[in-house]
């Protein structure tokens, strides 16, 4: 029985051409896969310079907060709540939950859009959705949006001098260990002549992509 050649390197030609497109599709997977390694890469980094960018406009919104407490300290404004829209609460708010994002009930959250749903967090958990922020200041070549608010370290609305704030500790006298600590009680009232109480302020900044980034500073006078 002979050989046929002719038919063997056919069958040659065929197993090389069956390998060459099994390579040629393990090429393009990969190319494919690196693709969109690299977009994925280049989508966070994109995601993250937002993010920083929405984090540095907040103190836009600190130093607006910090003009309008400076402008209004004088008399008994700050003794008060603020009138809707100036985003200032005379009180600590001490289960305000400025994120909207824990799951513990009976928080207050704030109603940073304005739509009453408070970022859609889930009715069951929250107390009440009726702190309000001041108006967005808007950054035109950005597009970010800043809204602040502000909420005085004290037990209740009143002079400073009736209600438990905490304030710094005086810088004579008493243990040097609790200098500048913040401490709220009957011993720290706010008296004449002393430092004032702790105001916080809480910035929300709505950016690019829906970036969304938080900030709070504290600052006493």
């Amino acid at each position: 029985m002979g050989f046929h050649p002719i038919a063997r390197r056919g069958s040659q030609r065929g197993a090389s051409m069956l390998f060459a497109l099994i390579a040629l599709v393990v090429l393009l997977l990969g190319g494919a896969a690196l693709v969109r390694t690299v977009d994925s890469g280049q989508l966070a980094l994109g995601n993250l310079a937002f993010k920083q960018d929405a984090t540095i406009a907040s103190a836009q919104g600190a130093d607006a907060a910090i003009v309008w407490i400076q402008a209004n300290s004088a008399g008994v404004t700050l003794h008060a709540d603020g009138a809707a829209g100036t985003g200032y609460y005379a009180s600590s708010k001490d289960k305000l939950d400025p994120t909207g994002t824990a799951t513990a009930k009976d928080r207050a959250l704030i109603d940073w859009e304005g739509d009453g749903n408070c970022g859609g967090a889930d009715p069951a958990t929250f107390s009440t959705c009726n702190v309000v922020p001041s108006p967005a200041i808007k950054d035109a070549k950005t597009g970010n949006e800043v809204r602040f608010v502000i909420t005085r370290l004290c037990a209740a609305e009143g002079d400073p001098a009736a209600v438990d704030c905490s304030r710094p500790a005086k810088s004579s006298g008493g243990n040097s260990m609790d200098r500048g600590a913040i401490s709220q009680g009957k011993n720290n009232h706010w008296a004449a002549g002393g430092s004032g109480p702790y105001y916080r302020v809480i910035t929300r900044t709505k950016g690019a992509r829906d970036t969304v980034s938080f900030t709070e500073t504290l600052v006493h006078f």
